[in-house]
Parts: C-alpha cells; structure tokens; sequence
C-alpha cells in the first residue's frame, strides 16, 4: 500500500464546513451515531431509504435528511500550490465554489458509479444529440474520429474567438454516455462548441490498422487536437478528458510541455497511477466494476474483429476466445493491448501509460476533479503532492460523487458540467486580461 500524501499547500476553507458542523440533534444522534462510527456509507443509504419512506414515523426521515444535507451537500474542496492563474481562478470561479448536494439516493460512491452506467447503457442521455463526423487519418494508417454535435442556434454565434471544448471520452465511451450531453450543454450556456475526440475503433469509427486504443495513446488525441486547430486556427481549444480519457489527456498535456497546442485541460476521475488503480480495483465490490469495464473492452473490439484477426497468428492463439475468457481489464490487456503495443507485461503498460509521469513538465492552466468516495479510481492517487510542485495544476475533490457520477437532484442530473465550464470561462477571462496588459504595456511604450 502506497504511503498517505501529504497535506496539500492550500485547501479551501469550504471544504472543511461538514468538519466542523456541532453536534447533531438527539434523533439524529441515536438513528445514526453508529452508521457514522463505522463509516458504512451503502448502510447510510439503505437506512435513508428506509426512513424516507417508512409509515412508522416520519421524524427519522428528518434526522436523515438532515445528516444527508450537512456531511454531503458541501463544496468541492480545492486544493493548489500559490500561482497566479491558481489565485485568480480561486477568486473568480464561483461554480468551484458552490455546494454540491448529491442525490439523496445516491449518496454514495457505489450508488453513484453503479446509475452511471446503468445509465450510459441502458438510457444513454447523450443519444439525442445529432453529431456530425470527421474522420483523422493518424501517422501509422489508422484513424480516430472527430465527432461535433450539430446546433444551428450556435453555429450562428460561432466567431474566431469562441472557445472549443475537445472533449476525449473514457474507456469504450462514445456520444451515447451522459457526460457527453453534459458538457454539451453546459458549453452551450456560454456560447462554446464542443468536439468530440473518439478513440480509435471506439464509437464506432472503423479500424484500420490492426491496433485497438490505450491509455498510453496520447499521441492519437493529439492528431484530433491538430485536426480541429487545422480547422479553426484562431480559436482558443479547452480538452476535457473523462476517466481513461483524462489519463490520455493529462498525458499529452505533460508531454507536450510548452508546446501544448491547448489553452487549459480539465481531467475528471483520472487513473492517475493505472497499475495502483487497476490492483485496488478487483477488491471493489466483489469485482463488478473491473467484470462490468471488462465486458464494455470485450465488446468493443469484437466489433474489430475483422481487423484484429490478422493478429493471432503473430500472438499464437485465438484473440476471440481469450477475450471471451477474460475475467479483468489485465485479463484482457495481457490478451490484446499488451502485445499489440510491444509493452512487457500488464505492469509494464500500466506504468509507462499513467499521466503521472508527466505532472512535473505541465505548463498549462490544468483541473483534476475526483472524488474521495470513487470506486475505480482510488483516492490515494490522488496527486497532491505533484499539485503543491506545480503551480499550473489545481485539485477539486468531493467527499460523493463517484466515479463519473456527481449526479444531483431527485431526477438525477450531473452536475459536473457547472464546474468543467465555469473553470473554462474563467480561463478565457484571464487569458482576455493578459491580452489587455501586453495591449496597453506597448501602447505605454510606444507613447
């Protein structure tokens, strides 16, 4: 087990509201003194559901939703070594600073994870968007694709100055998951376009070479970020990355240094440390989540397998009935994205693919968002120690949301796009007041 990080530099002091909250009321003391003793968060819920809806008595409900309203209902706790951009996103972002009340229902991790993808394949809010495709030819003869939802309301707003959210979906995601539609529309509120940077065969875009995607392929979502500057060289772009996404794009961004083609990123429950991830994993509610990831991988590239096929012979064995076999993301790493990228072993990919081997070259405005109770990605890679070394990265955390969740209101909605954009807009606002001093420095020189 990793050692504990350290106490980062600075932490809002909002975050620590549900620390110092005095001592509940007697009912709520006695109904759930022992639940929050021992910490069981599933047992909050079960208990609260109960209570909602219990003909026994109606004061427990009370006390229930009082606990729910002060330990969850908090603000993102921000976390950040001193920076000028840091210091002035701090002070002129309010929606990093609003309260975030999770659904009451979902008031944990796992409830919180497990509608997320009930959601995304089973009611896919993102499914009644209309996209339009661009097809990215990359250096090797394969190929991602460009999705861009098609809004004629925004399109007439569109100048060379509005920013674009490029935005690099998660493992086996595409426009079908909810967060897609999310950002959409959050994006819209401001005026910004969204462009959708599939992986390559993900989404249905067809393989060409016999090569599937990888958290180690930053050099895929650099070829769309290209793409779109190619299309509109003027405009500022943003990326946003989600869960394996937000590896790829965290990556880049540490790769490319001062040459990132972007103005800022925005990564959501990144996999900081995929190997520490990916151990912790399995022993996460009796293995579902790596089974569940394991069978989205699985039925991703059966739909390549046309294009895979080639490949068995050079790795002696059916790719088809291994993968059917496969029980975990390692099972099916070692079967198809370990050999297929020359990488030693499972340990090997996980370690060489993790975007915290690139913190330390980050040179960009940059906004990690997790979550203390996700399930996949544990907290403890969270990375504060490599935030307090650079002052470019800024660290939001919630004690509830889970992995891709962050789901509020008792029709759930997510929420995360209030604070992905509020951040963009924040952005522009300090890029746009820069442009202003270097303006009025040469007007001051030249008088």
């Amino acid at each position: 087990r990793r050692p504990p990080r350290s106490t980062p530099l600075y932490s809002s002091a909002a975050s620590d509201v549900y620390k110092r909250q005095s001592t509940q009321s007697t009912w709520d003391s006695v109904i759930y003194q022992g639940i929050m003793n021992a910490g069981e968060k599933v047992c909050a819920s079960l208990c609260w559901v109960f209570n909602k809806f219990s003909s026994l008595t109606s004061f427990p409900s009370v006390a229930g939703y009082a606990y729910y309203t002060i330990r969850k209902a908090v603000p993102l706790a921000m976390h950040f070594a001193p920076g000028k951009v840091n210091k002035y996103i701090a002070s002129c972002t309010p929606e990093l600073l609003k309260k975030y009340s999770p659904t009451w229902y979902l008031s944990n991790g796992h409830l919180q994870t497990l509608y997320y993808m009930w959601q995304s394949t089973k009611r896919g809010s993102g499914k009644n968007l209309v996209f339009s495709r661009d097809l990215v030819p990359l250096k090797d003869g394969g190929q991602i694709s460009l999705d861009w939802p098609v809004n004629p309301s925004l399109e007439s707003q569109f100048t060379q100055a509005t920013p674009i959210i490029a935005v690099i979906p998660g493992m086996a995601g595409g426009q079908k998951d909810p967060y897609i539609k999310t950002i959409f529309e959050a994006a819209a509120t401001k005026g910004y376009k969204m462009a959708l940077i599939n992986h390559r065969g993900g989404s249905k875009t067809e393989l060409l070479t016999p090569k599937m995607y990888s958290g180690a392929n930053s050099e895929d979502f650099e070829a769309g970020v290209t793409a779109i500057r190619k299309k509109y060289p003027t405009n500022p772009i943003y990326g946003v990355g989600f869960s394996l996404g937000a590896n790829i794009l965290i990556k880049y961004v540490g790769e490319s240094g001062a040459n990132c083609l972007l103005k800022g990123a925005i990564g959501i429950n990144n996999p900081t440390d995929m190997n520490f991830c990916n151990i912790k994993m399995p022993h996460q509610l009796f293995g579902l989540y790596d089974k569940l990831l394991t069978k989205l991988l699985v039925r991703t590239a059966e739909l390549q397998m046309p294009k895979l096929k080639p490949l068995e012979k050079e790795f002696g064995y059916s790719i088809s009935k291994r993968m059917k076999e496969a029980k975990t993301i390692r099972d099916f790493d070692n079967c198809l994205t370990v050999p297929s990228y020359g990488f030693a072993t499972s340990g090997d990919y996980y370690r060489k693919a993790s975007s915290i081997n690139t913190f330390h070259n980050i040179r960009i405005p940059t906004l990690l968002i997790y979550a203390n109770d996700d399930p996949i990605v544990d907290p403890e890679v969270i990375p504060y120690d490599e935030c307090k070394k650079n002052d470019n990265i800024m660290i939001a955390t919630h004690p509830c949301a889970g992995h891709l969740g962050f789901y509020t209101g008792f029709s759930p909605k997510q929420w995360i796009g209030t604070p992905v954009i509020g951040y963009v807009h924040s952005l522009e606002g300090y890029h746009n007041q820069e442009k202003q001093e270097i303006y009025s420095h040469i007007i001051y020189l030249s008088s």
